[in-house]
């Protein structure tokens, strides 16, 4: 084959290849992908929440005549020894006080509280509110009524519509880049199998842009890049392989110093034990060598 035509036919081949490996890659992306605008969401209805008008009773509590007895008695008790006075003040302290704030003035409250429960007033001021929280309830519902129309026909049909164009779109797009992928698979067999350029092992991008760049630049035909594609893999290759021995090494080393370290300290902790221990029995020799002969004496 003559040198523009293995040019020719390579740089076809690299171009189909490259299609292919473009057209697989990107293909499953496509096909998970999905409409990116989020379904609109319908309206809610609103309540309206009625509430009894607050009632002020006026009710208050009567410090002087719940706590007066107590101070009149502990102010007696202070001028006397009196037992009585002091069961008095007891008496007015722990009994007349819970009787009183329970007794009479809760239930003076509560009294008072029922009578304007049911006065004509406060019936009055109830019905206000009931009517207000009525109207307010008829604006909330005129609003959802209108907002529900405008959403079954205008949001909602309008992102069913978008959302129905994108995806026929996003199908066809699929449809055509697969029709596209088993075009280029086609015509690559039909190249491979009518020119049979390159062997099978070098039909793949980086080798055939490899042998393109080499024969679209030179005079060297298919077989001599291919023999030169062999040799710079191999080289790669032999790198690889030194870069990873070297690194190795460097392991290697790392990890006898580290060893070493660890047994220069051991050795130092054992001679460090060794001389302790010597000059504990110097120690413990002079010590008993002095008490006998002080023994002696």
């Amino acid at each position: 084959m003559e040198h523009e035509k293995q040019v020719e036919v390579v740089k076809q081949a690299l171009e189909l290849e490259t299609q292919i490996q473009v057209l697989e890659q990107f293909l499953p992306e496509e096909r998970a992908e999905t409409y990116a605008e989020p379904e609109p969401r319908p309206p809610v209805r609103q309540e309206a929440h009625y509430t009894e008008p607050p009632i002020r009773h006026g009710c208050k509590v009567n410090w002087l005549l719940m706590l007066g007895p107590a101070g009149i008695t502990l102010a007696l008790s202070t001028f006397s020894n009196s037992a009585f006075l002091v069961w008095m003040f007891a008496l007015t302290l722990f009994v007349w006080v819970p009787v009183y704030y329970f007794a009479l003035y809760r239930k003076q409250k509560a009294a008072t509280i029922e009578r304007i429960r049911n006065s004509a007033e406060y019936q009055q001021q109830c019905t206000a509110a009931r009517m207000a929280a009525n109207r307010q309830q008829q604006e909330f519902d005129e609003a959802y009524t209108k907002a529900k129309e405008e959403y079954d026909s205008v949001l909602l049909p309008r992102y069913q519509a978008a959302r129905s164009a994108w995806e026929a779109e996003h199908q066809a797009q699929i449809r055509k880049e697969e029709q596209e992928l088993a075009q280029a698979k086609k015509e690559l067999a039909a190249l491979y199998g009518e020119t049979r350029i390159v062997p099978a092992q070098y039909r793949r991008v980086d080798a055939l842009q490899y042998i393109y760049d080499m024969i679209s630049t030179s005079d060297y035909d298919v077989h001599q890049a291919i023999e030169y594609f062999d040799k710079s893999q191999q080289r790669a290759l032999e790198e690889m392989r030194l870069q990873e021995q070297q690194q190795a090494n460097a392991l290697a080393i790392e990890q006898n110093d580290l060893l070493d370290r660890q047994n220069s300290i051991a050795e130092k902790a054992r001679r460090d034990a060794n001389i302790a221990a010597a000059v504990g029995a110097v120690q413990r020799h002079n010590t008993n060598k002095a008490i006998k002969k002080w023994m002696e004496k």
